[in-house]
């Protein structure tokens, strides 16, 4: 998937939008949880097909383009945060609808169908050299850990497919990246309360004030001179 500098500028400006769209559609349901309000999902489902093209555009042009400005050095941040809203989305979707149902189904396999076409793209960026593989480990650390903290209900399935993007470069990850691994792949989903929903939306709101602010900061560092710095 080639792409050029005009459409890879577009694509992060198209990636920057719809992550702001999904921050606040999963901040509304987090907030409204159980409270039988209208649900905020502006983007259906069947779109996933169309947000993994714009993320492979990124994993594919990265290698080339990034060196360009602050802004594409900052694209495999925002992509990695799409991934991220997107899966939380589609889980957020999945729990609207009683577990095993049609609609609860659909919307996991959208997960997964999601993760099958943007693994290998990125798989492709890592065969570009080990700075870059080190790079995309940490950007796959930090989602898994997001994943974790939002007690992901998928998060154990993805650990097979992710595997092998973990240790393109490594027969053994960094001390300091396995202990994060380890923690992550000994997590494991909290017993399940009459509270749980209430919980689960707790978890989701601090993960995704926090994710705000992040979001805030690289707004800020990509669209101006000046820099931001973290007190």
């Amino acid at each position: 998937m080639q792409q050029g500098p005009k459409e890879f500028i577009d694509c992060i400006s198209h990636i920057r939008l719809l992550s702001w769209l999904l921050l606040g559609s999963l901040t509304h349901t987090a907030i409204m949880q159980g409270s039988g309000s209208i649900v905020c999902q502006p983007i259906p489902l069947e779109a996933s097909q169309y947000i993994a093209d714009h993320v492979l555009v990124i994993m594919t042009g990265f290698a080339e383009q990034s060196k360009a400005s602050v802004l594409h050095m900052s694209s495999l941040f925002h992509a990695f945060i799409l991934c991220q809203l997107w899966t939380m989305y589609c889980e957020s979707a999945a729990t609207s609808h009683p577990t095993g149902s049609e609609g609860h189904a659909a919307a996991c396999s959208t997960i997964m169908d999601f993760w099958g076409r943007v693994t290998p793209g990125i798989l492709q960026l890592l065969s570009h050299s080990k700075v870059l593989a080190e790079m995309v480990n940490l950007h796959f650390l930090s989602l898994m850990e997001a994943l974790q903290e939002c007690s992901s209900t998928v998060l154990c399935k993805l650990f097979a497919l992710w595997g092998p993007v973990l240790y393109v470069y490594h027969n053994q990850l960094p001390g300091h990246l396995q202990v994060r691994l380890q923690t992550c792949q000994n997590w494991k989903p909290p017993t399940k309360t009459k509270d749980e929903a209430a919980q689960k939306s707790s978890m989701l709101l601090t993960w995704l004030k926090r994710l705000q602010f992040k979001l805030g900061q690289i707004e800020v560092q990509s669209s101006a001179a000046t820099q931001f710095y973290t007190v």
